[in-house]
């Protein structure tokens, strides 16, 4: 086996210097993301319950109640009614965690349902 030339020695190691914090720099953006996508779901599919338990009939504070404790965490729920209160509208806030590298500050998802509370 031939030993590299004198020319060329260290050069496999100033590759690896340059390539590796650029590959690990790509490998966290696309956690982060896989992160943040997951947590958008999730908030997606809280405000849908949301908006459904309002439209049954639950009151607000109690749906607010039941989406936190799914959620784990403080989710903020904004309620509007519309088209002559035969609509319930759910706007699902969560912020996140302040970090240096962030670019988002907070996550929210809307979802409308029909309001048809049962008669008492």
């Amino acid at each position: 086996m031939r030993s590299p030339s004198p020319a060329n020695r260290g050069t496999i190691t100033a590759e690896w210097a340059l390539t590796l914090p650029a590959v690990m720099t790509v490998f966290l953006v696309l956690l982060g993301s896989a992160q943040l996508i997951t947590r958008q779901g999730r908030l997606d599919s809280l405000s849908a319950d949301a908006a459904r338990l309002i439209g049954l009939g639950v009151s607000v504070p109690d749906a607010h109640q039941r989406v936190n404790q799914a959620a784990g965490a403080e989710v903020h729920l904004d309620v509007s009614y519309e088209h002559d209160n035969t609509v319930v509208c759910v706007q699902a806030r969560e912020p996140l965690e302040p970090r240096w590298w962030a670019i988002v500050e907070n996550l929210s998802a809307t979802h409308c349902s029909l309001y048809a509370p049962a008669p008492e």
